[in-house]
Parts: structure tokens; C-alpha cells; sequence
């Protein structure tokens, strides 16, 4: 298994509040975390940086031998551990009410890939020159697409897109969604925040991998100039992880 991401300001925001981070356990052992804050000055960048540490502490613990129900609650328990320490220190500190953060997460074992997303943050699987969507955005439009008011073209541009419904540290307690997917030899994993899926139509993502499928540790970067190159008004982040 290799990984590798990249992470970048943007053209028009003065901060990168996107966090991400990945390892490596063992040849068939890998996860990766992306996460996307919001809320105040800095805050945005504390709740991000607070999940991803939770998240890789215990994910840092997963062995080979787990098995989904294992993998389950090591997720919950670092969820539900990353989201009392950001709503804590919101609620401790007047400068951080309100901040929050995504959170799109992979654990790939063997070939067996399992994922967790909360908010708009996205998990893709590309295989040859296909890509399927893995996680699900929680957010106002995406409701609107469930309910048949909005296609995703149509979502891609309303005005309310990034207006999430979900998110770590906002509340007490928070739900996360979860998927397993099983994993090929050559299967590119791609995590990201939504500066980049603002921008890049899921059909384009693909394309950019296979052009460059002998170089893939340029397909983070080379997202997120493009992303960049179509007006670049937010922070994005790509992590890709190759079985």
C-alpha cells in the first residue's frame, strides 16, 4: 500500500483551516483522515486539527486481524472522543462558540476498505477508469438531490451548497455514517474536502488518475491546482491510497 496527500490555502482564504494525516501500519494495513473546519478566528483550524489527532490515536491501534465489528468501534470511540474535546473547548473559550469540523476517514485491511464520513468531506473508490462516491455529504443540497428536487448538476451550483447539516464538536453527541467496500490490487482510494469537489466533477477525477497512474503521488497536487484554477475560494485537501 502507498499513500500520500497534499493540502493547500486556496487563492482567496487567508488560512488553511483543512487538516489531514495518513499511515502506513504494514504492507496491507493504511488509513488516512481528511477533515474540513469551520467557525471563528482559528477555530476552524483547532477543530480540525483536534479530530485528526483523535482519529489517527486510535486508529494507530488497528491490527490485521480486526474485523468490521472491531473497526466499528475503534471509529465510535475516536469520533465520540475528538467530538467532546472541540465541543469542550468551544464551550471554554468564547473566541471558538460554533466551530466544528468534517471528517471523511479510510481504513483499508487486506482487501477490505472501511470508511466513515461526517459533513460534506468525500470518500471515492477509482478502479480502472471508473470512480464510485463511497460516502454520503450531509448537507442541505444533498437532502434536496435525496428528495428528487435537485441532479447533481443543479446541486453543484445552488447557492446553499456548502451549508452542512452534520458536523464533529457542533453538538453533544454526533453520528457518522459507515461503508465497507472491497478492495482490488491497483484500486486508488481518494479522500478530499469539498474545496476540491467545488470545482472538479467526479467524472474528471478519475481521468486525472489514470493519466498520471504512473505517478500517482502527483494526483493530490495536481487536484488541487486544478481546483485552484477554477477560482480556488476555499482550502483543499486530497489524500489518495493506492492497494
Amino acid at each position: 500500500m502507498i499513500i500520500f496527500g497534499s493540502s493547500n490555502v486556496g487563492k482567496v482564504r487567508k488560512d488553511n483551516q483543512d487538516s489531514y494525516t495518513f499511515d502506513i501500519i504494514d504492507d496491507n494495513l493504511g488509513f488516512a483522515v481528511v477533515c474540513d473546519g469551520m467557525g471563528g478566528p482559528g477555530g476552524g483550524k483547532i477543530a480540525s486539527a483536534t479530530a485528526v489527532k483523535s482519529l489517527a490515536k486510535h486508529l494507530a491501534s488497528v491490527t490485521c486481524d480486526f474485523d468490521e465489528i472491531k473497526i466499528k468501534e475503534t471509529f465510535n470511540n475516536a469520533v465520540a472522543s475528538a467530538n467532546s474535546e472541540i465541543y469542550s473547548k468551544a464551550l471554554n473559550d468564547q473566541s471558538l462558540t460554533g466551530m466544528g469540523t468534517t471528517l471523511v476517514s479510510a481504513v483499508v485491511i487486506n482487501d477490505t476498505g472501511y470508511f466513515i464520513n461526517v459533513g460534506d468531506s468525500r470518500a471515492y473508490l477509482i478502479r480502472d477508469d471508473s470512480i464510485k462516491r463511497i460516502s454520503h455529504d450531509h448537507s442541505a443540497v444533498q437532502q434536496l438531490v435525496d428528495n428528487g428536487m435537485l441532479t447533481e448538476s443543479q446541486a453543484r451550483n445552488h447557492p446553499n451548497k456548502n451549508i452542512i447539516t452534520r458536523a464533529l464538536g457542533v453538538e453533544q453527541n454526533v453520528s457518522f455514517d459507515f461503508f465497507k467496500e472491497k478492495i482490488l490490487p491497483g484500486d486508488i482510494i481518494l479522500l478530499c474536502s469539498d474545496g476540491i469537489t467545488n470545482y472538479i466533477d467526479d467524472l474528471e477525477i478519475p481521468f486525472e488518475a489514470v493519466k498520471r497512474k504512473d505517478n500517482i503521488e502527483t494526483i493530490p497536487q495536481k487536484l488541487i491546482e486544478l481546483a485552484n484554477s477554477r477560482g480556488g475560494a476555499d482550502n483543499s485537501t486530497v489524500v489518495i491510497m493506492k492497494a
